[in-house]
């Protein structure tokens, strides 16, 4: 119980009120102190949410299988590429934080357990043929991601943790170029975030499902300037992450970094029309499969444009509905 009931319903005394008209000084007492946030994360093609330590998968209410796809509302993007390195790789099951990793792609992060260079763009790792898999495809040691603030369509207020991995990074940019050609704000619509299973390994595709209502763009506004959407974006000065067990246990492989001209196309991710429920928690990530080396280019490129048309598609039918209204 708050020790505050003491003072019952008491006024503040005219003297006080008359020195301290701002309430909002007692921010400082709470500032920078957060419990952490949910992250989300999937093995396989299997959606979970890490929160305090603990992952669970994310299920049909009514049959109890899991989503195929998260209907989510993105909050909020960091402008810069996130990046990750362990120094012996990632291993399944593991929860250890990496050995070095930056929120913004610039510097390592505060507390980086071994810091790899003092700026990204010198560090060996983070050039390209640093990492060369079984397959003999070459890639970076220290992987590229996008974080990413989202919260669910049904629960605006639970800003969440996504990173966007490497392969998904040029489909991600192709959808925010299709909605620059409409002038629709990413905030302003629920995304469907899905699988892309024309490919084996998970692959992220991104698809507008329909305008946000005015009361929720309202909800929206006001947690994007929270201070857990920084927090989870890593842009809060000084900010400190979460301990390993409760966003870095989610963070599952890292993704092979990839050239910009030869990035596969993302997965969409599709939420389920009912709300989703928590299963049992579920063992650490997997990491994530990498691309065959002998997959022809040709089917990916098909693959490719079957998805932008789907994206050009539902954004069309989207803009016809509205200018029904």
């Amino acid at each position: 119980m708050s020790n505050i009931v003491a003072f019952g319903n008491a006024q503040v005394p005219a003297h006080i009120a008359a020195r301290f008209s701002d309430a909002g000084i007692n921010s400082e007492l709470s500032s920078g102190i957060t419990g952490g946030f949910p992250v989300i994360s999937y093995k396989g093609k299997v959606w979970h949410i890490s929160e305090g330590g603990t992952r669970t998968m994310v299920a049909d209410k009514d049959s109890g299988d899991p989503v195929l796809s998260l209907e989510v509302v993105l909050l909020k993007a960091n402008s810069g590429l996130s990046k990750i390195y362990y120094e012996s790789g990632y291993e399944e099951g593991s929860t250890e934080k990496p050995t070095c990793y930056s929120h913004d792609g610039v510097v390592p992060a505060l507390d980086a357990l071994e810091k790899q260079a003092d700026k990204c763009a010198i560090c060996p790792h983070n050039a390209w043929g640093s990492r060369v898999t079984d397959n003999g495809a070459k890639g970076k040691a220290c992987s590229d991601s996008k974080r990413m603030a989202v919260a669910p369509a049904y629960d605006l207020e639970r800003p969440m943790l996504l990173r966007v991995p490497a392969g998904s990074l040029r489909d991600l940019s192709k959808y925010a170029e299709e909605l620059t050609k409409r002038g629709m704000p990413y905030s302003a619509l629920v995304t469907k975030i899905g699988f892309d299973h024309s490919v084996a390994h998970p692959k992220l595709t991104f698809t507008p499902v329909r305008w946000l209502e005015e009361a929720e763009l309202d909800t929206v506004q006001d947690v994007i300037g929270r201070e857990m959407v920084s927090n989870i974006l890593g842009t809060e000065v000084g900010y400190t992450p979460p301990t390993p067990a409760s966003e870095f246990d989610a963070l599952g492989t890292p993704p092979v970094a990839e050239k910009a001209a030869a990035a596969p196309a993302a997965k969409p991710r599709a939420a389920p029309k009912s709300k989703p429920v928590v299963a049992e928690p579920e063992i650490a990530a997997a990491p994530e499969p990498e691309p065959v080396a002998e997959v022809k280019a040709a089917p990916a490129k098909k693959a490719e444009t079957t998805i932008i048309d789907e994206a050009d598609a539902a954004l069309d039918e989207l803009l016809a509905g509205l200018d029904d209204d």
